[in-house]
């Protein structure tokens, strides 16, 4: 239950395309945009893929905590204010993209 309220902490969303998924009767893994690993680390939360979702907000410095993402794909949203330092502790992150975001 840790990942779920870690998830939701992650971003400051407002659209309701992406959160109908969102929530306790569906595995975090399998909400919209989400994606765990299969492998070794089962159930981690190894990418978050929102694009051009119409989401608003600003990103937590709470995402530091998911270790093992590797993809971070928010482009073509309205997200604002500064990237969080966190970001920097995730060593696995192989791509960021954050582009056109208002």
């Amino acid at each position: 239950m840790e990942v779920v309220i870690m998830l939701f902490l992650i971003l400051y969303i407002v659209s309701i395309r992406v959160m109908s998924s969102w929530n306790d009767s569906v595995h975090y893994c399998r909400w919209t945009g989400v994606n765990c690993s299969s492998h070794r680390h089962i159930d981690r939360v190894t990418s978050l893929s929102l694009r051009s979702y119409g989401l608003v907000g600003s990103l937590t410095p709470h995402i530091g905590n998911l270790t093992f993402l590797i993809s971070i794909r928010l482009q073509n949203n309205s997200f604002h204010g500064e990237i969080p330092l966190e970001l920097g502790g995730l060593f696995g992150l192989r791509v960021l993209v954050l582009r056109n975001n208002f």
